[in-house]
């Protein structure tokens, strides 16, 4: 498997402060492609997204509100956008598959330990460890937790600095399966197309499991926290141009639409929110100030 990056870089050390606590989280493949994956690759994937997210937002600005010039040249500017936004999409592939292919060299040299439900021959075999030894063939999907393994699928995959104690999987010699994006419906199905009762439902039988077996112990999901949801409805405001004016009445706002779109749950309030936010909300209202003064020239 081709290294991706120099094992003689240094690896990056917890934050400050949390020491073992930090080694010991269990991250999505997403988060854990972000903050354990080599800092030059994060960096190149966070500049790209960003520069693709700002494009948009120009363009959107210039269609619902465009200028005369642009008006003018209408044909020529669509195409010339997607040309243009082409060729973002394109950089953010390759730099999504060089953070892949990082943490491949991760998992298989250890540093990075994978967990996930087995799926072979369309039954689910249970929790197991991915073998390090076969990281390089993995065909990884970070957006749906998804990790297939020639023949073996992976659900819900979570990714942590220490070895999990669940085994590896058994020996298979079955055909392997096609990767995520094309695999008949019939094999598995994404987590996004599952209702909130199938959901329910997988919860259900793993509460069953663990209370059926002697030795099982419950996993707790750690300590759950609804500001990075509400931080990515306020990024999704800043793309489509609707952020208010100022943080606080974003706050305000985003207060509000929480309280509705979450039951059962201690929900921030907007002081919070503006505490919390507040920076992040500076650098997104500053970026569509900046589209909008651009259009405007």
């Amino acid at each position: 498997m081709k290294q991706p990056i120099d094992p003689s870089q240094p690896k990056r050390k917890p934050e400050r402060g949390q020491g073992r606590q930090a080694e010991a989280e269990v991250l999505s493949i997403g988060t854990a492609l972000l903050k354990w994956c080599h800092p030059r690759l994060v960096a190149a994937w966070s500049d790209a997204s960003r520069a693709l997210g700002d494009f948009r937002l120009e363009r959107r600005i210039q269609v619902e509100a465009p200028s005369s010039a642009t008006l003018a040249n209408a044909a020529a500017l669509q195409a010339l956008w997607e040309a243009n936004e082409r060729a973002l999409v394109s950089q953010c592939a390759r730099a999504h598959s060089m953070l892949e292919n990082d943490l491949r060299w991760r998992l298989s040299n250890r540093t990075l330990f994978a967990r996930g439900f087995l799926i072979r021959a369309g039954v689910d075999a249970g929790s197991f460890t991915l073998p390090h030894a076969r990281a390089g063939d993995f065909t990884i999907d970070a957006f749906r937790s998804i990790v297939v393994d020639g023949a073996d699928r992976y659900l819900a995959v979570v990714v942590a600095c220490q070895p999990f104690t669940d085994p590896a999987p058994p020996q298979s010699t079955a055909t392997p399966l096609a990767p995520p994006d094309v695999a008949p419906r019939s094999e598995a199905r994404p987590v996004e197309d599952l209702s909130d009762d199938d959901l329910l439902t997988i919860l259900q039988r793993y509460l069953d499991r663990v209370a059926a077996s002697p030795d099982a112990k419950l996993r707790e999901p750690g300590k759950f926290s609804l500001l990075p949801f509400i931080a990515r409805k306020m990024r999704d405001r800043a793309a489509t141009g609707e952020l208010l004016t100022s943080v606080s009445e974003e706050a305000d706002w985003l207060a509000a639409w929480i309280e509705q779109k979450v039951e059962g749950h201690p929900k921030p309030r907007s002081k919070t929110i503006s505490k919390v936010l507040g920076r992040e909300y500076a650098q997104l209202k500053a970026r569509s100030n900046a589209a909008i003064q651009k259009l405007n020239r």
